[in-house]
Parts: C-alpha cells; sequence; structure tokens
C-alpha cells in the first residue's frame, strides 16, 4: 500500500467518524419539548336532585370551571371533559383513562374532585367543568391553573385560583375570591350588609358594580394603579395612585379589592 493511499484512507475514515460524532451530539442535545397537538377527550355527566344539598364545591387541576346558577331548579347538571394532550392521538387515546372523577355526597354538600398524574412534558391532563345549579346555593371552587367562570348567584362564593381568569356575571353575593396570578372581572353585586372582598397577587381587578349600591369602598394596589370611574360617593374618602375609598350610600355592606402588583379599574352599571 503506498503512502499517499494510507493518507487519503486515514482521511476519509476520521471524516467519517467525525460527521458521525456530530449526528449524535446533535441528537442528544436537543432539548425541545415534543409538540402536544394531538388530544383525547371523554365526556362524563352526573346529575343529582337538589333536595338535601347547599353547597357545590368542585377541587381542580388544569381545566375551565363554568358554574351557573338557574331559578327553581330542580336537579344538579354536572358535565366533565376529561382531556389528554399528547405527541399522537393514539397516546393521547390510551392515557384518557388516567383520569379519574370523584364525587362525594356528605350532609348538604356535592364535592367534586379531579384526580390525574402530574403532567409531562408527553402528556398533559386537564379536566373541564360545566355545571348548573341552583342560584341560591354557596358555590366553592379550588383550581390551580385555568378558569372559573361564574353566573347568576345569590348567596356566596369562595374561590382560590393559582393561575388564571375569575369572570363574573349577575353576581349578587358575598364573595370571596383569591388569584394568585390573573384576573378578575365582570359585574359584582353584594346583598344589604354583604361583603365582596377580591384579592389578587399579580394581575388586574377589573369589575363593574351597582351604581346604587351601599358599602363602605376600598381598592389598593401596592405596585399599580387604582382607577375608580363614575362612582358617586356620599362620603368621599381618599384618593391616590394607588388607593381609593369612600362611602357609597348607606354603607351597609363592603367593597374591598386589593392588588400586590398590578392594577384596579371600577366603574359601575
Amino acid at each position: 500500500m503506498t503512502w499517499n493511499f494510507r493518507l487519503l484512507l486515514i482521511t476519509l475514515t476520521f471524516a467519517f467518524l467525525s460527521g458521525l460524532c456530530g449526528c449524535i451530539t446533535d441528537s442528544t442535545d436537543d432539548d425541545t419539548p415534543p409538540t402536544l397537538d394531538h388530544s383525547a377527550t371523554s365526556r362524563e355527566i352526573l346529575t343529582y336532585n337538589v333536595a338535601g344539598f347547599q353547597t357545590l364545591l368542585v377541587n381542580n387541576t388544569n381545566g375551565d370551571v363554568t358554574i351557573t346558577g338557574v331559578a327553581d331548579l330542580e336537579e344538579v347538571n354536572i358535565t366533565i371533559d376529561k382531556i389528554v394532550k399528547a405527541v399522537s392521538l393514539d397516546m393521547a387515546q390510551a392515557h384518557v383513562g388516567d383520569i379519574s372523577i370523584t364525587p362525594t355526597l356528605i350532609g348538604d354538600v356535592i364535592r367534586v374532585n379531579s384526580d390525574h398524574p402530574t403532567s409531562t412534558g408527553s402528556y398533559h391532563y386537564e379536566v373541564n367543568y360545566t355545571i348548573s345549579v341552583p342560584r341560591d346555593w354557596l358555590i366553592q371552587v379550588n383550581n390551580t391553573n385555568g378558569s372559573v367562570d361564574l353566573q347568576s348567584f345569590r348567596n356566596a362564593l369562595e374561590i382560590d385560583l393559582a393561575n388564571g381568569t375569575v369572570v363574573l356575571q349577575d353576581i349578587v353575593a358575598n364573595s370571596d375570591i383569591d388569584v394568585a396570578n390573573g384576573s378578575i372581572s365582570g359585574h359584582l353585586g353584594i346583598a344589604a350588609g354583604g361583603l365582596a372582598d377580591l384579592d389578587i397577587v399579580n394581575g388586574t381587578i377589573n369589575v363593574l358594580i351597582p351604581t346604587n349600591s351601599s358599602a363602605e369602598f376600598s381598592a389598593a394596589v401596592g405596585q399599580g394603579s387604582v382607577t375608580v370611574n363614575d362612582v358617586t360617593w356620599t362620603i368621599p374618602g381618599e384618593t391616590t395612585q394607588a388607593y381609593v375609598n369612600g362611602t357609597m350610600g348607606a354603607g351597609d355592606g363592603e367593597f374591598d379589592f386589593d392588588v400586590t402588583n398590578g392594577t384596579i379599574v371600577v366603574g359601575v352599571f
């Protein structure tokens, strides 16, 4: 074998090995998460006679909770959509059974819990609820990621949401709503002597309250701004960029809005 031929063989071998190593390195260093663009859904419907019950409690992790209050309703209807997102339809369908719903009836409480594995890079689990109950019930919702949409209630609301949005429509109730990151919006009233206590760590409160409300009013932010539009005060209070208070009507109830970082915008309807 000639010297020139040996040199050519060594050069080609080195080039091949270098390319092979490069391919291996590229595939190993690719940390791009998979795209979960396929989903499978399984629907479950629960119904209960309203007799003997007065409270609905929903515990959820990922997904949207929509609850509507209905006057003179005789049967609670809970529609549950269990959803798995994955890299393929087969994988999503194979794991939709991982989600289970546990209803519990204790005393006057209907309690519904979502149970599923923790979402990973390969799978995402969520549960969406659409529920109808009598509008004079106490509503309690604990949700981690998603939205809580409430319409037409006259008793009390207790909402705890980590990340997402709370939307209120036609609410005249005692309301205790806490959001870590997100927003609270909509139309919100209180009964005589009632309390609406809204708190957000990072985000926005943007609500309309009845122009004829009778309540002590307070809106405060730690970092951000407060804007109050068209409210008629019987006793004006303090107004700064970060704080507004005053008395509406006879001051029977209370609106107490607080945001640590963000904005508060309040108007009337």
